[in-house]
């Protein structure tokens, strides 16, 4: 199966936060001209604003837009406890299937234009995965390169030599292994290979495991300075419902976040085609395993989240395509 890999995956929507996190103060940073004069201006917003979470918890639906197809091939759901400093990042494949509208194409990448826009998107996965959303916010996958280059890139440890050609994507891959400080471009080629770990998939997620942890730790070292160069470079990139308010009171529980209470997982589920040996791909997910990791994950209530609340109309599966069906009423525990 010929797949194009999707820019970043877990890092990319986690970094993705992280961006959205550092962007918050830009408004307040841009319109001042000294850093003394930014951090006051931070402190007194924060004063006058609090967030409406349960329980301490926001949950945000967060997208990545990919520059070739207008698509939004990362698709995350961050459940924040401001509480604990602790996220949960549960990652949705791009091809999932969803059934968000009547027309043709059904991936999850699709629905904020099959919906009319992401305020849409956002209230279909609520009511469909059974719990609140907050709020919303997407970049394009551009800005990553501009936020590594702009905190001075993000010191790693290359555990092989990386090299890997697909004109088709764009995609050329040239890294020596060994310590290094990656920039724009160089880090998006340490998080877009794959083939040549052992364990493909199991391989990238672990660099970008490294990269996130790499990420964090130079932007909760950056000065302010650094971080007024972050946010100019980042200025006007990101979407959001969010007031400069929010992403305020959101940014100093961003940079309390530690390695051991970032938790990153993707729904489980099976890659199959409508016809079984031909047609679209799609991303079926397993309904009992997907409902287990939203009921503990994401649920930002005392009460346990019913089954009988997670997708109730079965938008995941699709009895068009008997063996969908069968994927998704597997029992994968």
């Amino acid at each position: 199966m010929q797949r194009k890999e999707s820019i970043l995956r877990f890092a990319l929507s986690t970094l993705l936060l992280l961006l959205l996190f550092t962007s918050a103060i830009a408004s307040a940073i841009l319109q001042t001209e000294s850093a003394a004069e930014a951090h006051n201006a931070v402190t007194e917003l924060d004063k006058t604003v609090s967030l409406s979470g349960r329980n301490g918890t926001e949950t945000f639906l967060l997208l990545g837009k990919d520059r070739a197809s207008g698509l939004y091939d990362v698709i995350l759901l961050a459940r924040l406890d401001r509480e604990e400093d602790a996220l949960s990042l549960i990652q949705i494949p791009r091809d999932t299937f969803a059934d968000s509208t009547d027309r043709t194409y059904k991936k999850l990448n699709g629905a904020a234009s099959a919906l009319g826009g992401i305020e849409a998107m956002k209230s279909f996965l609520s009511a469909t995965l059974g719990i609140p959303i907050d709020h919303y916010a997407a970049v394009d996958l551009d800005c990553v390169g501009d936020a590594v280059d702009a905190i001075g890139g993000v010191p790693v440890e290359i555990p092989i030599d990386m090299d890997y050609e697909d004109l088709s994507q764009g995609l050329s891959i040239h890294l020596k292994a060994g310590h290094t400080v990656l920039d724009g471009d160089m880090a998006e080629q340490f998080l877009r290979f794959r083939s040549g770990y052992v364990q493909a998939d199991l391989g990238r997620l672990d660099a970008q495991k490294q990269f996130i942890s790499a990420f964090l730790a130079k932007l909760k070292s950056a000065s302010l300075p650094e971080l007024y160069r972050t946010v100019r470079s980042l200025y006007g990139q990101v979407k959001t419902d969010l007031s400069l308010g929010e992403l305020l009171k959101l940014l100093p529980v961003a940079l309390r976040i530690r390695e051991e209470n970032l938790t990153m997982l993707t729904l489980p589920g099976e890659a199959t085609r409508t016809k079984k040996t031909e047609g679209a791909w799609y991303y079926v997910l397993h309904r009992r395993a997907a409902y287990e990791i939203v009921a503990e994950y994401l649920n930002p209530c005392d009460t346990p989240l019913a089954e009988e609340r997670f997708d109730p109309l079965h938008r995941f599966t699709s009895s068009e395509y008997p063996h969908f069906e069968e994927i998704y009423q597997k029992n994968t525990g």
